[in-house]
């Protein structure tokens, strides 16, 4: 940022446990409060586009993103429809994240097959770019034919931002070649700093792009209690729920030990012992994704991020509560201190 501070966003989570007035609410305090950012993403809840368009005429500064929508449950218009939208409404300061998905997600929840992921979502960008140069745009891909459009105004900015979220190389590699930045989640410091740093940015380099102008974001699950045995046992609790929706990510994008783990706590979780999964779960495996104690523990297990090579971080609490939000964003405001 041009004042010397971080780029510091919150992510709002959506999954039923907050109302529509609560979400908008920590959106903005987190404004008022100085950070860059206040992120959606969208599963089966609330519309996050609905939710950014009442915010952009309700803030004056904040970046208004998803983070993410999904590339099967939209077609590459109605995208474009929807961040061209938000964009105009708040003057420009929309920001598109999107990506593939997941099972539970995809198929059970939207009866959506996850097939050829990489390019569908390769093929969606493409579409958007054209769509948001406000030109009449035509194409022929594999997911859509016989394309002829124009969006029926003209969009605010021909280069709205668009991150691809995920982690493993396949979907960093296309984040590097395509897009403006990646998005990545419920990874370790150690993860991005010795492979998906270098994934993403290389990618770019090797396609001829300026890896300098890219973003490279953590959304960062934060546990804030200055009671440790609180803190791990919230961040057990978060930590088997992402085993149990996508267990081979969690695995992949870790060593040889906590892999072994993560397959055991998987079992367990198949075999609908998830409590004790919870119970079996270690603390090392834990902490090193899930920032955990007081307010400095979080301050430097944040600062763990951007040491290994992100330019941005979003936070993101557990539990997901106003009242646990709220504390989380006061405590790391990028303002406090500075009166």
């Amino acid at each position: 940022m041009a004042d010397g501070k971080r780029w510091l966003g919150v992510h709002l989570k959506d999954d039923g446990e907050l109302g529509n007035a609560a979400l908008l609410d920590c959106a903005h305090l987190a404004e008022e409060l100085g950070f860059s950012a206040v992120t959606m993403n969208e599963d089966v809840g609330h519309d996050s586009f609905a939710l950014l368009g009442a915010l952009a005429r309700e803030t004056q500064r904040i970046t208004l993103g998803t983070a993410i929508v999904n590339v099967y449950t939209r077609s590459a218009m109605q995208l474009a429809m929807g961040a061209a939208t938000v964009d105009d409404l708040s003057g420009g300061r929309a920001l598109l994240g999107l990506s593939v998905g997941h099972h539970p997600w995809n198929d059970q929840y939207h009866g959506i097959p996850l097939e050829a992921p990489l390019p569908r979502l390769r093929e969606y960008v493409a579409f958007l770019r054209g769509v948001l140069s406000g030109e009449e745009y035509h194409h022929e891909g594999k997911v859509f034919r016989g394309v002829s459009t124009k969006l029926h105004f003209p969009p605010l900015r021909s280069d709205l931002p668009i991150h691809v979220g995920g982690d493993r190389a396949g979907i960093l590699k296309v984040a590097g070649e395509i897009a403006d930045g990646a998005i990545l989640n419920v990874v370790s410091p150690g993860y991005i700093e010795s492979f998906a740093a270098d994934r993403f940015f290389s990618s770019a380099e090797a396609v001829g792009r300026d890896p300098s102008t890219l973003e490279l974001t953590a959304i960062v699950t934060c546990c804030l209690t200055p009671d440790r045995d609180e803190a791990i046992a919230r961040a057990k609790r978060s930590f088997v729920r992402r085993i149990g929706t996508n267990p081979e990510k969690m695995a992949d994008t870790r060593g040889a030990e906590a892999k072994v783990e993560i397959a055991h706590l998987a079992e367990l979780i198949a075999a609908g012992r998830a409590e004790q999964a919870v119970a079996a779960a270690s603390d090392e495996l834990v902490t090193d994704t899930i920032a955990i104690g007081e307010t400095s523990d979080i301050e430097k297990a944040v600062d763990r991020f951007y040491r290994a090579g992100c330019t941005r971080v979003l936070l993101a609490s557990s539990p997901f509560t106003k009242e646990h939000i709220s504390q989380l964003l006061r405590e790391l405001s990028p303002l406090r201190g500075s009166a």
